[in-house]
């Protein structure tokens, strides 16, 4: 109950509780704690000490059965992160279960070892567990985002050197979801680390207030189990291998190649998405980037989709840099086939998807059979060992034509010109900032066409 202030002080009879042993009262905004006189349990009596704010009074029956009682407690010892030890560039958020491998392997400490080294970059890594930013950072409580967005907030204004990027190690579940299905034991396995709201959104884990934009790039691999960091490790030291100078432009050549695709069956959208993607096309095939763009644009015409496959399987195999895909999709399907990367060999040369539709990176599905199987095509694509890809960038829900080929358009300018060379993460954080800037950050959604995902 709710009480208005008063400085004499209150008395209270209160009648229909049912108690038995002594009442208590709390107010919980003074911390003060009052024992009821219940010698006639029909008519509990208080005196209220006098306050000046508002009183929110809870009255709690103290039967034996009523009080959880503590066997034991588990230790904690408060990490001050802002200590200079502590401090990191290169932030990698991660749980417990991943940390160890089978064959006494440590992928998360490798991932460290590796990121902090001349080929991996030069970072400062630092590794971070979320039991204990949960704890610090949100009071507590498990499979909140605060624990994400306030450590990276707290960092990004007590650390000595700029964050260059915060690397979340571990999948998560959508808000909803985690809540609806908090009793399931899958659910620990599957749900590590907090994305943000719903849709989900690990770029709002590096925001700040009502904002959008990311102060801190920021990604994701949504893995389970250290067997499948490793595999992603193995892969990402392979492709940054690649990236190294060789001598001869044949050695090379592979990194020009961007393959555009569109999946559509309405001629007209097909249309407006091959549109957009001609547009930045003469962007990325400007001189500053020189980029060689192949297109595959989904059609109806017997025999036109066997040929287009046994295209795009060469082109995968010889290398690949960007696949950029515009077109219906789901978490699962593209409307463009694109086939299990177990039938690609590309070793090393992996390209990145970036892919425009509709909640195609939606990596934070409450899927239970995710622990014996493999359904999402991000995860499909980045966990197959010695194939697929190396990242993928994409959207957790509905994506609309207009918005999306705008992203495209900054992105590729920043892409082939000013952000040449930048992180995955730098590039999504400046291109964010630039679609805000350019369509006035008033409206997420504008008017446009909608693609509807494949069910």
């Amino acid at each position: 109950m709710k009480l208005p202030g008063v400085a004499g002080g209150k008395y209270l009879e209160i009648a229909g509780f049912s108690n038995s042993g002594t009442p208590v009262l709390y107010d919980l905004g003074t911390g003060r704690r009052y024992e009821a006189d219940a010698s006639n349990p029909a008519l509990i009596k208080v005196y209220l000490q006098p306050t000046v704010a508002n009183a929110e009074i809870v009255i709690a029956n103290t039967a034996t059965a009523n009080i959880r009682t503590i066997s034991n407690f588990e230790t904690r010892n408060f990490v001050d992160y802002s200590a200079t030890a502590n401090q990191g560039d290169y932030l990698m958020i991660t749980h417990r279960a991943i940390l160890n491998g089978s064959g006494g392997a440590q992928p998360v400490e490798a991932y460290r070892a590796y990121r902090s080294s001349m080929a991996g970059g030069s970072y400062n890594a630092k590794i971070y567990l979320i039991d204990q930013l949960t704890d610090q950072f949100a009071y507590g409580i498990k499979g909140s985002p605060l624990s994400v967005r306030n450590f990276l907030r707290m960092a990004r204004s007590k650390y000595a050197t700029k964050i260059k990027n915060t690397f979340i190690i571990g999948r998560g579940v959508k808000y909803t979801s985690a809540r609806y299905n908090e009793s399931n034991a899958i659910m620990e396995r599957l749900h590590m680390i907090p994305t943000f709201g719903e849709p989900a959104s690990d770029v709002l884990l590096a925001a700040e207030g009502s904002s959008s934009v990311p102060l801190t790039p920021i990604g994701r691999v949504s893995v389970i189990s250290g067997d499948e960091l490793t595999t992603y490790l193995d892969k990402v030291k392979q492709y940054e291998q690649e990236l190294t100078p060789v001598a001869g432009v044949n050695a090379s050549s592979w990194k020009k190649n961007i393959i555009h695709m569109v999946g559509a069956n309405d001629q007209g959208l097909i249309g407006q998405l091959s549109g957009y993607l001609n547009a930045h096309e003469a962007i990325i095939r400007d001189t500053l980037h020189g980029a060689q763009v192949t297109d595959f644009v989904k059609s109806s015409i017997p025999g036109s989709e066997q040929t287009a496959t046994e295209r795009l399987k060469n082109l995968m195999n010889s290398g690949v840099n960007l696949l950029t895909y515009f077109g219906h999709s789901a978490a699962t399907t593209l409307a463009y086939n694109l086939e299990d990367p177990a039938n690609y060999s590309n070793f090393g040369k992996y390209p990145v998807f970036h892919m425009m539709g509709c909640n195609v990176g939606d990596i934070f599905i409450f899927d239970q059979s995710r622990i014996s199987a493999i359904n999402t095509i991000s995860e499909r694509y980045l966990f197959a060992k010695e194939r697929g890809s190396v990242g993928m960038m994409a959207g957790t829900s509905f994506g609309y034509v207009s918005n999306l080929g705008q992203y495209n358009g900054e992105l590729y300018k920043l892409l082939a010109r000013t952000g040449y060379g930048l992180t995955l993460g730098e590039l999504m954080q400046k291109t964010i900032t630039n679609y805000f800037a350019a369509s006035g950050g008033s409206q997420i959604f504008l008017t446009g066409r909608k693609l509807k995902s494949i069910r």
